[in-house]
């Protein structure tokens, strides 16, 4: 499966947590010109330094490989390959479920990410 996973901002927490049918609305936005990208980008935080935080906590685990702002993930019990791909404003991860190693990590920085869109 493919989870797309965003990060709201700060300001917008109290809002989501009052009104949660606000995410439907912000997952209806898609960047596809600027004006979207835009109201994104008042949305939702950016995702600096993710890409370091995730190479700390798995750059001496056994299984773990990173290419840019894609993380490689082998789990040696279930051999499930798991990929973490990291953006501007959205991080990816393709995995089976939404149980796994790169979820945990992301709890543990904030707890304000929001998974916008499940693909099969």
């Amino acid at each position: 499966m493919k989870y797309v996973i965003y990060r709201y901002r700060d300001e917008l927490s109290n809002l989501i947590h009052k009104y949660p049918c606000v995410i439907d609305v912000f997952r209806s936005i898609k960047p596809d010109n600027v004006y979207h990208e835009r109201q994104l980008q008042q949305i939702f935080a950016d995702n600096e330094n993710i890409n370091n935080l995730i190479y700390q906590n798995l750059s001496l685990r056994k299984g773990y490989k990173r290419s840019g702002n894609k993380h490689y993930f082998i789990n040696e019990l279930t051999n499930e390959k798991i990929c973490c791909i990291v953006n501007h404003y959205y991080i990816t991860i393709l995995s089976k479920d939404k149980y796994n190693i790169f979820f945990d990590i992301l709890y543990q920085i904030s707890q304000s990410y929001v998974i916008m869109s499940k693909q099969v």
